[in-house]
C-alpha cells in the first residue's frame, strides 16, 4: 500500500499533468511564450536519487508528449532536467532537503534559495526545448526570446500554485 505522502504526490501530479494538457497546452502569448507548468512536478519533489528524477521525468515528459503530440521533445527534456535536479541543488547548496518532506519549500531552503532554484531550472528546460524546437543555426535570437519570456510566464504560474497550494506556512529564511 502507498503511504499518504505517496499518494498526495501521486493524486497532486495528475492533476497537474492534466491541467497542463487542458488549460496551458492553449495558454501562451503569440508564438514565443508558452507556459510548462508540469515542470512543477519535477521541481517540488522532494529525491536525490538521480535514477528516480530521471524515470519521474521521462514518464512525465512522455504522458505530456503523447497528449500533445510533440514527438518526444517534452520526454528529452524532462528527463535532462531529473537527471540534473540533484546537481543543480547541490551546485546552489541546497542540497541539504529531507526526502520525507511532502514537497520541496520555502522552509527548508529559504525563498532565495526556493526561487533561484525554480528560476535556474526552469530557464535550462525551457531553453533545451526551445533548442529543440527550432533545431536550425539561424533563429538563435528566436530561442533566446522564446526562452526568456516563457520562462517568465512558468515562473508567473508555478509561484503562484507554490503559493496558493503547496506551501502551508511561508517562512522566509534567507
Amino acid at each position: 500500500m502507498l503511504n499518504r505522502f505517496t499518494r498526495i504526490r501521486l493524486i497532486t501530479g495528475i492533476i497537474i499533468i492534466m491541467l497542463q494538457i487542458v488549460v496551458f497546452r492553449h495558454f501562451h502569448l503569440g508564438s514565443y511564450s508558452y507556459c510548462f507548468f508540469y515542470l512543477i512536478i519535477l521541481l517540488l519533489y522532494p529525491s536525490k536519487n538521480i535514477v528516480l528524477n530521471t524515470l519521474i521525468g521521462f514518464a512525465l515528459g512522455l504522458m505530456v508528449d503523447v497528449a500533445e503530440d510533440t514527438l518526444g521533445m517534452h520526454a528529452a527534456v524532462a528527463t535532462f532536467i531529473g537527471f540534473t535536479k540533484p546537481k543543480v541543488l547541490s551546485l546552489l547548496g541546497l542540497s541539504d532537503i529531507k526526502e520525507d518532506e511532502l514537497w520541496i519549500n520555502t522552509s527548508s531552503m529559504g525563498l532565495i534559495g526556493y526561487f533561484s532554484y525554480i528560476s535556474l531550472v526552469t530557464f535550462f528546460h525551457i531553453l533545451f526545448f526551445s533548442l529543440l524546437e527550432a533545431s536550425q543555426s539561424g533563429l538563435i535570437l528566436r530561442v533566446f526570446y522564446q526562452t526568456l519570456l516563457s520562462t517568465v510566464l512558468t515562473l508567473f504560474f508555478m509561484m503562484m500554485a507554490y503559493f496558493l497550494f503547496f506551501n502551508k506556512t511561508l517562512k522566509i529564511k534567507v
